[in-house]
């Protein structure tokens, strides 16, 4: 009697906490640098994969594109919460990178949280 009771206390306690965990989605930007006076970034071109809630996370993220070097934008990211994922060099000049960044963000914080 005591394993029954024991095993529906556990199973129960393992169902309500699934129920109440948060479920991560990821989004990722680009932001190039190079030939360009400033950064550029790009989070892709379907809005709606990137629309969020909270209107201020894009306004923030636009402010990349007023930065000049690499570092700054590394550390305004990293500020941010935005991990990098990769710095690829491209074209003809090696001063021209794409970093690539990454981060979590609930689902509840997304306009389509499908």
């Amino acid at each position: 009697m005591k394993k029954a009771i024991l095993l529906i206390l556990t199973a129960t306690t393992i169902f309500v906490s699934q129920s109440f965990g948060q479920i991560k989605i990821d989004r990722f930007c680009q932001v190039e640098l190079g030939l360009r006076k400033h950064a550029i970034i790009s989070v892709g071109l379907e809005d709606s994969l990137f629309l969020f809630k909270d209107s201020s996370i894009i306004t923030r993220l636009k402010m990349v594109n007023k930065l000049t070097t690499s570092t700054d934008v590394l550390n305004y990211m990293s500020n941010l919460g935005w991990t990098i994922i990769s710095i690829i060099p491209f074209g003809l000049n090696t001063l021209q990178e794409k970093l690539y960044f990454k981060k979590s963000f609930d689902k509840t914080e997304l306009m389509n949280d499908n």
